[in-house]
C-alpha cells in the first residue's frame, strides 16, 4: 500500500471511529471528525513510514472541515481529536480516557499544557459499548493559546483529574496545518 493509501485508510479509520450524533433537548448537534483528502496528505505525512504501532499526529482536510488526531495510522485507534467546520474557530475536542467515575453525562475539565501555556477544556463523558472505550468531549476555541500549545517543541501534558498523560508533540504542528487554515477565520 503507497504512503498516501496507508494515510488515507488510517485517517478514515480514525474519523469514522469519532463520528457521532449528539442529542442535547432538541436540537442535534453532528460530530464528524474530517475524512481525508488525499491530495493534502502528502505534505504532512512524515518522511519515515509508521510501525503499524506507532502513534502519530495525523492532519486531515476535507472541503467543508478539518481534524488533528493522535492515532495509530491503519487502525482506528485514536487518543485526542480535534476537528472543526471551515471558518469556525469553536473546535470539537475528544480525549479517550475513562475518568474516576466513568457514568454517562459526566463532567470532567481537560487541561492540556506546553511551551509555558495551559488551557482548560470542560468535557462530558461517554461510554461507547462497541469499542468498550470511554470518551470526554468539549468544545474550545482555537486561539492563540491553543494555537502555541499545538506548536510547541516537547511534550503535550494532558492533565484530568488525578492523572497526567504526556503526548511527544513531534509532528503535532506540521500536522496541525489543515486544522490552523481551515478552522480559524483569522487565519
Amino acid at each position: 500500500m503507497s504512503v498516501s493509501g496507508a494515510v488515507r485508510s488510517a485517517s478514515q479509520k480514525v474519523a469514522l471511529r469519532f463520528e457521532r450524533v449528539r442529542v442535547s433537548g432538541m436540537s442535534k448537534l453532528r460530530v464528524v471528525v474530517a475524512a481525508v483528502a488525499a491530495s493534502g496528505l502528502l505534505q504532512i505525512w512524515s518522511p519515515h513510514a509508521a510501525s503499524a504501532e506507532e502513534i502519530i499526529w495525523l492532519g486531515n482536510r476535507t472541503e467543508d472541515s478539518a481534524s488533528l488526531v493522535y492515532g495509530i495510522p491503519n487502525s482506528d485507534y485514536g487518543k485526542i481529536a480535534f476537528s472543526c467546520e471551515a471558518g469556525e474557530d469553536d473546535l470539537v475536542f475528544i480525549l479517550e480516557h475513562e475518568p474516576i467515575n466513568p457514568v454517562d453525562g459526566v463532567e470532567v475539565e481537560v487541561f492540556l499544557s506546553a511551551g509555558g501555556v495551559e488551557i482548560s477544556i470542560p468535557t462530558t463523558g461517554t461510554r461507547y459499548l462497541l469499542d468498550d472505550n470511554f470518551q470526554l468531549e468539549g468544545r474550545t476555541k482555537l486561539d492563540s493559546r491553543l494555537r502555541k500549545i499545538l506548536e510547541a517543541d516537547g511534550e503535550l501534558i494532558v492533565t484530568v483529574e488525578d492523572g497526567t498523560l504526556e503526548i511527544p508533540l513531534e509532528g503535532a504542528k506540521e500536522a496541525a496545518k489543515h486544522l490552523f487554515e481551515t478552522c480559524s477565520p483569522n487565519g
